[in-house]
């Protein structure tokens, strides 16, 4: 694949990347890290169906980012659920964790627990 994509991607981009994602036979974790250059746009419900389009499912490449990620992955996938990605409960617990934990920024961390606490507040 090539790696343009690092620098400068675009919509068009995005669905090769994905295209080429759900038709390889990597295993699932790469699968979702050589997605995660999409969490550089903002989100849209458009990329989540592209994502879907192909078999996959987008909350496992924004878990990928919070758990596998380099903090600039990781407040990418957090400023995803901050402007309004689905939260589900695979999130809120892999937020938690994050939040509980030493990996990351201090503001991610944050970030994390509160998400986290908002959603387990709306799901009581």
């Amino acid at each position: 694949m090539v790696f343009k994509w690092l620098y400068q991607i675009t919509m068009k981009d995005i669905a090769e990347i994905i295209k080429a994602a759900g038709e390889s036979e990597i295993a699932s974790k790469r699968q979702f890290i050589d997605l995660l250059p999409i969490l550089e746009h903002d989100w849209t419900e458009d990329i989540n169906s592209q994502i879907r389009s192909v078999g996959l499912n987008p909350d496992a490449v924004v878990v990928c980012a919070l758990s596998e990620g380099s903090d600039y992955w990781r407040g990418l996938a957090i400023k995803w659920l901050q402007s309004g990605y689905p939260l589900s409960e695979r999130l809120a617990d892999t937020l938690e964790s994050l939040g509980n934990s030493v990996i990351g920024t201090q503001e991610d961390r944050d970030v994390a627990l509160k998400l986290a606490a908002e959603w387990q507040k709306g799901n009581d």
